[in-house]
């Protein structure tokens, strides 16, 4: 082995000190079907899912308000699998 040291780069050490971004997150409340109920206890919990009637859910969830969370509320479509209410 060697026994040569280490010196971090500034660069590294100045970056430790940042703060890392983040998207800022919005709460969003959807009616969804039971058939969506599997789906969002997956990615969400349990927590996010209440029983809403017997035919939908409400599920409250946090999404980043990107380009890549609107992209998520998108894919519910506009058929009655699931409709954002807030």
């Amino acid at each position: 082995m060697n026994e040569q040291s280490f010196s971090p780069r500034d660069d590294l050490l100045e970056q430790e000190g940042e703060v890392s971004h983040q998207p800022e997150l919005i709460v969003v409340k959807a009616l969804i079907s039971p058939g969506r109920k599997v789906q969002f206890i997956e990615r969400y919990g349990r927590k996010s899912i209440e029983y809403y009637s017997s035919e939908l859910f409400l599920v409250t969830i946090y999404v980043p308000q990107n380009s890549i969370g609107f992209q998520f509320l998108a894919s519910f479509g506009t058929n009655r699998r699931a409709q954002i209410i807030c």
